[in-house]
């Protein structure tokens, strides 16, 4: 039984992973952020890298890399840019690509990254005024012109429904 050998790589810079955006509800500005790796046995010096990223494939943003990457180490890095990612009606779905350009790279193959961000929308709560219920007392809580399945949460922060079904 053989073993494929091979040299190890002298520079190899590669996004390792998406810090920021990641999806959510109630995204606005948000900034870009990125774990870059040197899976190289070279020091990839400041300067000599840059990182892109486009967004929905318009308006390409680029940065120079301005830190220096020890061999096998990791750094974040964060784009000077932020990006507007809010739902106005609708839940919204934004592409990045996102990839890094070093000259001197050895595998290009891990340069890139397509990276999905879905900003969910996120209905207001309705307004409501308070109403007191003496104790043993019953009362009637309706909702009106709701359509559809209606969902009852114990507080606008509550991610678990207690009550899941028609409008009554």
């Amino acid at each position: 039984i053989g073993a494929y050998e091979s040299a190890p790589l002298y520079n190899n810079l590669a996004i390792d992973e998406v810090l920021s955006p990641q999806t959510s509800c109630t995204l606005g500005t948000e900034n870009v952020e990125v774990v870059l790796k040197n899976y190289g046995y070279a020091t990839i010096p400041a300067g000599s890298a840059i990182f892109y990223y486009t967004k929905d494939g318009l308006g390409q943003v680029d940065q120079t890399i301005d830190r220096a990457i020890e061999s096998m180490d990791t750094i974040h890095f964060r784009i000077t840019t932020d990006e507007n990612l809010t739902a106005a009606l609708s839940d919204r779905d934004y592409e990045f690509k996102m990839w890094t350009s070093l000259s001197t790279d050895d595998d290009r193959s891990n340069d890139t990254i397509i990276h999905i961000v879905s900003s969910l929308y996120q209905l207001q709560a309705p307004s409501v005024p308070p109403i007191v219920i003496p104790y043993n007392t019953a009362t009637q809580i309706s909702i009106s012109g709701a359509t559809g399945v209606v969902y009852w949460y114990e507080n606008d922060t509550t991610e678990t429904a207690f009550y899941r079904g028609q409008p009554f």
